[in-house]
């Protein structure tokens, strides 16, 4: 350990040094596994990164890959297609990213509802509501968040509100935001009906 040399003793120094790092010897060995907050979104973008590749490859690897984006969404999951997609389906080698963070978010939605509904009949419990919807309304929630930091961007910069063209794109931006949150209300009424019935 510590080598006592012409008749010397260490120091108080050298001891609480030496105390301080079995300590942290001890601590790092004995220290409980922390799992990071990001885990689970983590292994979801895994899952879909996963499931793109094997549409890539199997359901739609006959098609040029600039032309099969819509199969590709099509197989990653049906109805996170049909919510974001279906009523302006992408042209081929169309790259539309807002609609994709949209699409990726639903997945993610119905894909966190599957795994909850999977340990609820595990338990033994009824399972609540289908992914779909909560996929909407997490999707909506986000499209309300990005519109308001949008706005409160806007005003930070200190841009104008009216463009070059005339148009108003802050009064747009607001008036969408509240159809998404009237739109939002009106869904958790209709699960509340749900409930009740």
């Amino acid at each position: 350990m510590l080598a006592i040399s012409r008749g010397k003793w260490p120091s108080s120094s050298s001891f609480s040094k030496l105390y301080a790092c079995i300590a942290l010897v001890y601590l790092i060995f004995f220290m409980p596994k922390v799992e990071c907050k990001n885990a689970r979104r983590k292994k979801a973008d895994k899952n879909f990164r996963i499931k793109k590749g094997d549409c890539e490859r199997v359901a739609c690897g006959h098609m040029i890959v600039d032309e099969a984006q819509n199969c590709i969404n099509k197989c990653i999951s049906a109805e996170c297609y049909e919510e974001v997609y279906a009523h302006e389906p992408l042209e081929d080698g169309e790259v539309d990213a807002s609609r994709y963070k949209r699409f990726q978010a639903c997945y993610r939605a119905a894909n966190k509802y599957t795994s909850k509904k999977k340990m609820q009949s595990k338990e033994g419990q009824k399972p609540v509501d289908d992914g779909v919807s909560q996929a909407s309304e997490v999707m909506q929630e986000e499209e309300s968040i990005a519109v308001s930091q949008n706005i409160d961007d806007d005003y930070e910069d200190g841009e104008d509100q009216d463009s070059s063209d005339g148009t108003d794109y802050l009064g747009l931006l607001k008036k969408e935001q509240s159809n998404l949150v009237d739109n939002n209300e009106a869904v958790k009424a209709q699960e509340q009906m749900v409930l009740v019935n």
